[in-house]
This record gives C-alpha cells, structure tokens and sequence, in this order.
C-alpha cells in the first residue's frame, strides 16, 4: 500500500524540488509512495503541471489555504507524511506565518499524518537578534518539539542563507544597468540552492518508519552550501557563469540598510556583526548525507541561474 507525501506549498522553491526529485525518482522509492502537491491558486498549480513531468501522475489540489483550516484538513487527508513549508507572502506579510505554519502542522496531525518535515530557517538560532525574520519559524519549532513530541515523527530542514537572494540583491544592477560591481557588506555565509533543501525533505519522506526514527526525528538539519564564501568570492563566481569581470565593493551596513525593511536590517547587521559564525555552516554532514552529494555550490548554482542576471 502507497504512503501519501502531502507538500504544502508546492509552488515553494524547496516544495517543488521535494516533489520532482521523489517523482523523478522511482528506483528509490518504487511504488511506495505517491504524491500530492498542494498549491493556493490554479495560477501555480498550473505552472506546476505545465514544468514538472511529476505532475501527470501527482494528485494535484487547488485552494489550499494556510489561513483556511477546512482546505487544509480536506488537502492532507490521508496522508502518512507532510511536507509543511513555511509559507511567503507578501501581500499578506510576515506577521501571520508562524501561526498559519502551525495550523498547517495541526491539519496534518488531525488528517493522521504520522510523520511531518517542517522547512524552516537559520535564524531560529538568534531570535533576540533577528525577531521579524526568526518569529515566521520559531513558535513551528517550539510546536514540534514541545506539543507534537514524540506523538508523531517530525523533523526540522533549516535553510541557510539562500543562493537565489542573489538575484533580488543584484540582478537587475547587473542586468539593465550593465554593472560590474556587486555593492553589498562585507559578510560571509554558506549560499544554499533551496532545490537542495527540496531533495533533501524528499529523502526525509522517502526514508522508511524506522530509519527515519533512529536518524533524524526531533533533528534540527541546517542546510547550507558546500563553502563559506565572502561577497568577494561570490562576484567572482557570477562574474564566470556571466563571461564578466564582476567585483565587490564593500559598503557600510547601515549605508545598506536605509530604507530596508526591518527584519533586511536586523539580518545584515547580525550578518556583519558575526560573520563566519552567523549563517549556520554545517559540521556533522547531514545535509549532505539526505543529498548523498556535496551540496550545490555558488559557481554550478551560478552557472545554472545566469539568466536572471543577463
């Protein structure tokens, strides 16, 4: 009998990587699992169907709201795993995403999952230091930990600094103004491409009830790249992928800062103020074992996004 894998969304960077690597993947998992991608608007779960082969043989459902518990109990009925990513959106702010990734943990437990993968983030690490970006993840974990225990198996993917911030940060200096300069704080950090956070959670929902409960139940995994690169490094790197000499022109903080949201501010002041010992860089290998690869580096992530910086 098949073990239902529920992502919730999948129109995530992370939600849709877990999906096409566990339908892309039949060798591993045989016949044991299927999928069901979960997506608020037929906008993305169109998107979905049209790019990903996993699709045709996906159960695909629309109107799945966070904010919704009735969608999401009707979405994740059945399910034996859940994959919860903690949801973005802008319109709606930051404000509500810790207790609508909790409601989605609930609908999960209430439709019988028996085992949840929470995508969260890093900066759970330091809530006094980062409260708007740390409180979307934080009061998820404690939920896990403190409410869920060991009534279910769960674990929790904490993505590191992501590789695709680059192209919101530089992308269109580079792109429309031609730029070669990448003007941004001297700090340093790990990039993490959020498709291997995605395989990742996959091979979390692939693995079997019992290898699960001895490896990585009530785990805390941070997900990071393979380096810990300065700004310096990373000009250089997208510099090769785009066939151009790109350097970085260090700037002051609160130079950056201005105008920033706050939780921009309190992420790259504490980047600066930390540096190497700010973004997670992991040191047992779990990462790398749930990939059973080094994880993506800038340059190949580079080399495969130039696009968005020509």
């Amino acid at each position: 009998m098949s073990r239902v894998v529920s992502v919730v969304t999948g129109s995530s960077n992370s939600g849709r990587a877990c999906l096409a690597k566990l339908g892309a993947s039949p060798s591993s998992v045989g016949s044991s699992l299927s999928l069901r991608a979960c997506f608020r608007s037929e906008e993305r779960a169109a998107e979905f169907r049209r790019d990903e082969p996993c699709a045709a043989s996906a159960d695909v459902r629309v109107g799945v709201d966070a904010a919704d518990p009735a969608s999401l109990r009707a979405a994740l009925e059945g399910s034996h795993t859940a994959v919860i990513v903690t949801p973005l959106d802008h319109a709606r702010g930051f404000g509500q995403d810790a207790e609508m990734s909790i409601a989605m943990v609930r609908a999960a437990l209430d439709a019988g999952a028996q085992r949840l993968v929470h995508v969260g983030s890093w900066t759970t690490k330091a809530p006094a230091a980062m409260p708007g970006l740390a409180g979307r993840f934080l009061a998820t974990e404690r939920f896990l930990a403190e409410e869920v225990g060991d009534a279910a198996q769960w674990a929790v993917l904490r993505g590191g600094y992501f590789a695709g911030n680059l192209v919101p940060l530089f992308g269109a200096a580079l792109r429309e103004g031609g730029d070669s300069v990448l003007r941004f704080p001297p700090v340093r950090c790990a990039p993490v491409d959020a498709r291997d956070i995605g395989e990742a959670a996959a091979a979390l929902c692939a693995a079997d009830d019992e290898a699960f409960g001895a490896a990585h139940h009530g785990k805390f995994i941070e997900c990071c790249g393979p380096h810990m690169l300065g700004f310096g490094e990373v000009a250089e790197a997208l510099g090769a992928a785009l066939g151009r000499e790109l350097a970085h022109e260090p700037m002051a903080v609160e130079a950056w800062c201005e105008g920033k949201p706050p939780p921009m501010q309190e992420l790259l002041r504490y980047m600066h103020a930390e540096q190497e010992a700010a973004v997670p860089f992991e040191q047992d290998g779990a990462f790398a074992r749930l990939l059973g690869r080094e994880p993506t580096s800038v340059a190949q992530w580079a080399s495969e996004h130039a696009r968005a910086f020509q």
